[in-house]
């Protein structure tokens, strides 16, 4: 039977117990603020797991583990048909590796979700359809997924945004009894931001881990100088940003619309129906964008000689880095480890102002 209910009466440990228990056999999708996880479940097992979050892009994740060339990537992306299926087909990567990855992003997304408090879910029975199944029974990987919760929680108290840069503030703050830090301390020093070295850490958990521990001991801090300032989301009520939001989007801006529903979101992620509203507005806008940017074959191409002299945000940078003249749109949208509607409107934002060509 389907069951749909809210993360705050039956945590997520007891639902994916209790599916465990049925030997269910189907779907259940997980949502908290603006992240949503899906499962493909059978019979206790974990088959897939699939999400928004950015930086488990399987694409992005096979280019920053060095499990697939570049000229590979780009010619199944191109394909457009299943990543996995293509790439198998052209031999471009191992199963055993692909199957390992797949099953460490099903792990990795069991204990995130069961780390949280809020949101809600709902279960989907009918087929599962895979392309690359693995079996992650619910009975052994939940009680690991549970004793990590609490760490969990604590990282994103520390490290709230994954697409965030790092600075080094004090190197002789570096906890002595962690020699392994030096290097996450190296990699942030070369300005790579948490999701760049949690992609290409062996665990992605650790890298989180030992990011944290550095931020808590001082030797590292966050990079704000190119985040927008603006009043914090737990000083702003939630239901009034909604309600400008759906002004911005009737208003025909939907940019701006999708930004206020974000802000709400982040206020109250257990609200059921800030979160509808975001993803709807997403929906609308990422639209409206494929319309105007992916109804035809488009490769962007850089307009100027020194990009980093200009004042770009942290999206259009990363885009900026990535186009290189043989990188088409689509394809980057599936390795850049960022949403589609932020890629898409920064090539926006960045043929306008005579940066790029599409």
């Amino acid at each position: 039977m389907s069951l749909k209910g809210s993360l705050a009466t039956m945590p997520p440990g007891d639902l994916f117990e209790w599916l465990a228990r049925r030997g269910a056999r189907g779907a259940v999708a997980l949502e908290r603020g603006e992240v949503r996880r899906r499962f493909e479940v059978d019979d206790g097992c974990l088959l897939a797991a699939r999400s928004d979050v950015p930086t488990e892009n399987l694409g992005h994740l096979l280019l920053a583990r060095g499990l697939v060339d570049e000229a590979a990537l780009q010619a199944a992306l191109r394909a457009q048909g299943s990543l996995v299926v293509e790439l198998l087909a052209a031999n471009a990567v191992g199963e055993s590796a692909l199957r390992a990855l797949e099953e460490e992003l099903v792990r990795e997304s069991l204990a995130d979700v069961v780390s949280w408090s809020e949101g809600g879910f709902e279960f989907t029975p009918g087929p599962v359809e895979v392309h690359l199944a693995v079996r992650v029974s619910i009975d052994d990987a939940l009680p690991y997924a549970l004793a990590e919760a609490p760490r969990r929680r604590e990282i994103r108290r520390v490290l709230p945004s994954d697409s965030v840069r790092l600075w080094v503030a004090d190197r002789a703050r570096l906890p002595s009894d962690r020699p392994d830090l030096e290097a996450i301390v190296a990699r942030a020093a070369d300005g790579r931001s948490v999701d760049q070295i949690a992609a290409e850490a062996s665990s992605r958990f650790a890298a989180l881990d030992a990011i944290a521990v550095l931020l808590e001991a001082g030797a590292l801090r966050l990079e704000r100088r190119t985040r927008r300032r603006e009043q914090p989301d737990s000083q702003l009520e939630p239901a009034a940003l909604a309600q400008a939001a759906r002004g911005r989007a009737v208003g025909g801006d939907r940019a701006g619309a999708l930004e206020l529903a974000r802000r709400a979101v982040r206020g109250a992620p257990e609200r059921d129906e800030l979160r509808t509203l975001y993803h709807s507005l997403e929906r609308a806008l990422l639209a409206e964008l494929s319309r105007d940017l992916l109804g035809r074959f488009r490769v962007p191409r850089l307009l100027i000689g020194d990009p980093a002299a200009l004042e770009l945000d942290d999206v259009e940078r990363r885009l900026v880095a990535r186009i290189d003249g043989h990188w088409d749109l689509l394809s980057l949208l599936q390795v850049i480890p960022l949403r589609e509607v932020e890629i898409l409107m920064a090539c926006k934002r960045l043929a306008a102002r005579g940066i790029i060509s599409l």
